[in-house]
């Protein structure tokens, strides 16, 4: 049983980069939130746990410090969140899918579950007598400055770092890429307001998008390269190659095997 009264989670998981197992555990924090997770990556298990009574969140899934390579998974089974302060689950980050099975999200004061940009798995749950949503889903976006709005603080009050635009990365037409103050990619779509982790390059292999000169297969020895990448053309008019499995965008055309451009994620 972790009965907790800190500023942090009563399990803090901020900053964990490996694989977690919390079995069997009674939590509750009369301070903050009952399991926290900031900045994190791996997979994550949760199973036969209580979470319970928490100032704020039952379970908080923040994406506020990490990498933008940082990918994880979090699985709960045959566990409870119930009469919590804020959301039973908040889930906001879109590095992160999360699998519910046979999970109980009761009586907490806000949403049963908070979505914002995460992906969800609900097999077999039952949520209900919630103050607000069942599930409530929030499209998830950067902050006005670093899409590119103006607006700062007035009076002199402290700012948040503001995102660097990133100008040498190739893209597809109409995409921006920035760095976070925290060192985040990612990347912005300004006509339709679409804000994304992953590199948009993969859109550029459409049809629509081929170049006139000739098909991608034929860009740069494109017909030629380890399996799985890709070269596509920029904006600009340069070949760049693509690894969408790894994430991986560079100029350099790959060589070697394809054992060579696996990396861990």
């Amino acid at each position: 049983r972790i009965d907790a009264s800190c500023s942090a989670g009563a399990v803090d998981l901020k900053g964990v980069r490996g694989n977690v197992k919390i079995e069997d555990c009674e939590i509750t924090n009369s301070l903050s939130a009952g399991i926290a997770f900031e900045g994190c990556s791996g997979d994550t298990t949760i199973t036969r746990c209580s979470v319970r009574g928490c100032k704020f969140d039952g379970l908080g899934l923040h994406m506020l410090k990490g990498e933008s390579t940082h990918k994880g998974s979090v699985l709960i089974t045959d566990s409870t969140f119930e009469d919590n302060g804020y959301d039973g689950l908040y889930l906001g980050d879109p590095r992160f899918r999360v699998s519910l099975e046979r999970v109980q999200v009761l009586r907490n004061k806000r949403h049963g579950i908070f979505v914002r940009g995460t992906a969800l798995e609900v097999n077999g749950c039952t949520v209900e007598q919630n103050g607000l949503e069942a599930i409530h889903r929030d499209a998830f976006r950067p902050p006005r400055s670093q899409a590119g709005g103006g607006g700062g603080g007035a009076g002199g009050a402290p700012k948040a770092p503001k995102s660097r635009e990133l100008v040498s990365v190739p893209l597809p037409e109409g995409w921006r890429a920035f760095r976070t103050g925290d060192g985040l990619t990612y990347y912005y779509h300004s006509a339709s307001g679409t804000m994304q982790w992953s590199h948009p390059a993969a859109a550029a292999a459409a049809p629509a998008a081929a170049p006139s000169t000739g098909t991608l297969s034929d860009v740069a020895g494109g017909d030629d390269l380890p399996e799985g990448w890709m070269a596509l053309i920029s904006p600009e008019g340069p070949a760049y190659y693509h690894h969408p499995a790894s994430g991986i965008t560079q100029w350099k055309r790959p060589e070697g095997r394809q054992e060579a451009i696996h990396r861990d994620a």
